[in-house]
């Protein structure tokens, strides 16, 4: 049992811990996407972009129809021909020929920068068979990092209102897609320079180049239109690697969702894609098996995207759900998914977020799947309340929390912060608001799955590994 103490331990939980003077909670893409094209544009020696996709088509700016149309290739390769000795490094993950239907083709990701010898791009296979490189993550100069679940790719824009027949929600071959909610953090200082050493170590292991460290004596860069949400905070960088060629595994993702279940005392909120984890259940389990534990409020996504994770993944979440359901003797627990305005159209949930106590708030890329806890790559950034500047992280988080709970709940932030006050319960305010029209309804807890995708393979780890399978 975590007590009261630090969550974050370097070399437990979390890789490093460093200063932010500054950080943001961008939510949903056409935040993101904006303020990434904003620190493209105050670039000086070097861009790093990781991602489990990269499509240099993507638009990045969609609020306005009448504004200005840019693309991420024609972004980068305007700021490189405009930036004597900038240097962008893209490392995307060499994917499976599943997604190759999906995915832009390689030549015609070349198109255009190949030629460019301040632009160089990798596909990372550096991992073993069956997982992926899914670390998401931007860095400017060494001081400005973007971490979080998104990529820079189609079918990932949308605005906090998630219109349901939103005209501009289209993917770079044109064709439109559903209402997609995702949450991306923004950091600088020392915590941006962290991330760049874990670039370059990626690089490094993908290429077998190194890459210099980036010193400079310029201002910190800041996106335009952005405003902090919390400053001068200390931030814990959370990994997955499986072990490879030598690597040792690293999974302190999965010790720091320990961790921060253990520690709660008053509520646990989480929005995640996925709830396949045994792990992540056991550790649900034993809090809602206390007599005095914590709430525990999920937000998922109705179903998944596709036959295959609808047949397999959610078969595996319907079980850990009965088993939650089961535990769940206090009625702490409450599982729900986001519809929107229509009432009927459900928002998909790829947000990985967890909240504890107005003390603890961390996103990152990882699922509370068994692979993003040692199969994948996977990096989580996570602030602690904590010393001196205590009060006003929790006045941070809480924030944070409040403002996505109004986005799900069609309500104002002030309004979801009253219903807080007034009840002193997570769960009580959440319920109050629910209802018509755009709102958060229960997970059914023995959902219609037409096919039980775990029942088609005798043993689930081979849909949904710990570890890295043995050949034989």
């Amino acid at each position: 049992m975590v007590e009261h103490g630090s969550v974050l331990t370097a070399g437990k939980n979390c890789w490093r811990i460093e200063k932010a003077d500054r950080t943001a909670f961008l939510v949903d893409g056409a935040s993101y996407f904006e303020a990434f094209a904003s620190a493209v544009d105050q670039a000086k020696k070097t861009i790093y972009i990781a991602g489990w996709e990269v499509d240099s088509r993507v638009s990045l700016f969609r609020r306005n129809p009448n504004g200005p149309s840019v693309n991420l290739k024609e972004l980068i390769s305007k700021k490189v021909a405009a930036t004597p000795h900038l240097q962008v490094y893209l490392l995307y993950w060499d994917f499976a020929m599943i997604y190759a239907l999906e995915r832009e083709w390689l030549s015609m990701f070349k198109l255009g920068w190949a030629a460019n010898r301040g632009i160089h791009f990798f596909m990372d296979d550096e991992h073993p068979t069956g997982a992926s490189q899914h670390q998401k993550i931007v860095v400017i100069d060494d001081r400005l990092a973007f971490s979080g679940g998104i990529d820079l790719t189609g079918n990932r824009w949308d605005t906090p209102r998630h219109r349901v027949d939103d005209p501009r929600r289209t993917n770079p071959r044109g064709k439109t897609y559903q209402p997609f909610h995702d949450i991306q953090m923004l950091v600088d200082g020392d915590a941006a320079a962290a991330l760049g050493d874990l670039f370059r170590d990626r690089w490094h292991r993908a290429t077998g180049s190194e890459l210099s460290h980036v010193t400079s004596r310029d201002p910190i860069p800041w996106p335009n239109g952005v405003e902090p949400d919390m400053t001068d905070v200390r931030v814990g960088i959370a990994r997955t690697f499986p072990a490879f060629k030598g690597r040792e595994e690293v999974r302190e993702v999965e010790a720091l969702y320990k961790d921060g279940i253990q520690g709660a005392r008053r509520y646990i909120y989480i929005e995640n894609q996925y709830l396949t984890s045994g792990v992540i259940a056991q550790e649900l389990v034993k809090c809602l098996e206390q007599e005095e534990g914590p709430e525990i409020v999920m937000v998922l996504p109705k179903e998944s995207v596709g036959w295959l994770e609808k047949s397999a993944m959610d078969a595996i979440r319907a079980r850990i759900l009965r088993r939650l359901s089961t535990a769940d003797r206090h009625g702490r627990l409450r599982v729900l998914y986001p519809v929107l305005e229509d009432g009927r159209t459900p928002l998909f949930v790829h947000a990985k977020v967890m909240i504890c106590d107005d003390r603890l708030v961390r996103i990152g890329s990882a699922n509370l799947s068994n692979r993003s806890l040692g199969l994948d790559s996977e990096c989580d950034l996570a602030i602690e309340a904590e010393g001196d500047r205590g009060p006003q992280t929790r006045d941070g988080i809480r924030a944070f929390r409040n403002r996505l709970l109004a986005e799900h709940l069609g309500k104002k932030d002030e309004e979801v912060a009253a219903a807080m006050d007034q009840y002193g319960s997570l769960v009580q305010a959440i319920e109050s608001f629910m209802g018509e029209g755009r709102t958060l309804r229960p997970m059914d807890e023995h959902p219609d799955i037409p096919v039980d995708g775990a029942a088609l393979v005798p043993d689930i780890s081979y849909i949904d590994p710990e570890r890295p399978a043995k050949m034989d």
